[in-house]
């Protein structure tokens, strides 16, 4: 079911350079203010399209429904309306499209916990065909925008919570390859499409990433490649190389990992367990070939932390635990400029959403 586990540096085998971003003396800084949305926001998911950072959200203070902002210049403005969905949203996934288009999945209250996936058309927030589309009731949405087609993993709880993914066609959203494809109950998943349009899915309990290769789901590398249970399984596919992070679920004090693929093999990127204790929320980005992850950072009063791998070590990136407080659902991203962005709900500040960037010091 596993395959052993190797060490090595954190450069990518097809390429693609070193890591980018800031290049001298650099801080973790507000990307507008802390803690900007109107009150408690759960699952936040974070964009950056053009340079502009978009956040969606569970909006508790909008009866628990979708909200999604962006940045300003310095004021964080709301896309559309806020609490735009019909019910409660959770596990919501947020994607810009090439074209601009902001699109949201999420657990749709509304609809009897199916998956409902939304997008904003310039003026109002308005369903991707119909709300509600599963065959029951789901979790762990993640959202995907290739081509301009939406496609969307979950866990299907209608289908003995196999992974399910499927993809609107222009009229209804069907299946990609056999619904409940995974073989087994799952959670954590993560979708991400190639740049040669092949979809890819990782999830947990036992990490597996599989791919669908136009007629059928297969497993990349081997299943259960980590050996141990997996949380918070994140994937990103780089130059063509799949790579996942997770928190390793099997052995106190439960820390951080990262693997790639390396042909047919699973292998560690640098050192493995690199975080210093454990490590909830995990969210991977890879940029320039330098793999970036964000999370809660249990050494550090439960703040944000940031790490890359540099050669073949983890380094922080700034401070560790920079956040003024503890955090939850921390969500990474790398800008095109390879400047690092992090959100995350800001328990220092009234459970409300944070996003900070890491920005030169003038």
């Amino acid at each position: 079911m596993m395959s052993a586990l190797f060490f090595f540096g954190c450069g990518n085998p097809t390429g693609g350079g070193g890591g980018g971003g800031t290049t001298g003396p650099s801080t973790w800084e507000a990307a507008g203010n802390i803690g900007f949305s109107s009150g408690e926001a759960d699952y936040p998911s974070l964009f950056i399209y053009g340079g502009t950072p978009y956040i969606a959200y569970e909006d508790v203070g909008n009866s628990n429904k979708a909200t999604v902002m962006k940045l300003n210049g310095s004021t964080w403005e709301v896309v559309g309306n806020v609490g735009f969905s019909t019910g409660a949203a959770e596990y919501l996934s947020l994607f810009i499209s090439s074209e601009g288009t902001p699109y949201v999945a999420y657990e749709d209250y509304g609809n009897s916990k199916k998956v409902t996936v939304m997008k904003f058309n310039g003026s109002t927030w308005e369903n991707v065909g119909l709300a509600g589309f599963s065959s029951g009731e789901v979790n762990n949405t993640s959202l995907f925008i290739y081509g301009g087609t939406p496609y969307v993993a979950y866990v299907d709880q209608a289908n003995g919570s196999n992974v399910a993914v499927m993809k609107f066609n222009g009229s209804t959203w069907e299946n990609v390859g056999n619904a409940g494809f995974s073989g087994g109950s799952m959670a954590f998943t993560s979708l991400f499409i190639s740049s040669e349009g092949t979809p890819y899915v990782g999830y947990g309990w036992y990490p597996t990433v599989m791919k669908f290769n136009g007629l059928t789901w297969e497993v990349v590398g081997s299943a259960g490649f980590a050996g141990v249970v997996a949380n918070y399984v994140s994937l990103f596919i780089y130059n063509g190389t799949p790579y996942v992070s997770y928190m390793n679920g099997s052995t106190a004090p439960y820390r951080a990992n990262v693997m790639k693929l390396n042909g047919l093999t699973w292998e560690a990127v640098g050192n493995p367990e690199f975080s210093d204790s454990r490590a909830n929320f995990i969210s991977l980005f890879v940029s320039g070939g330098t793999p970036y992850v964000s999370y809660q950072d249990q050494a550090n009063g439960s703040a944000v932390t940031v790490k890359k791998c540099n050669g073949s070590v983890w380094e922080n990136v700034g401070n560790a635990g920079f956040s003024s407080g503890s955090v939850t659902y921390t969500s990474l991203f790398i800008s095109s400029e390879g400047t690092p962005y992090v959100a995350y709900q800001d328990q220092a500040n009234s459970n409300k959403v944070t996003v900070m960037k890491y920005a030169p010091i003038p």
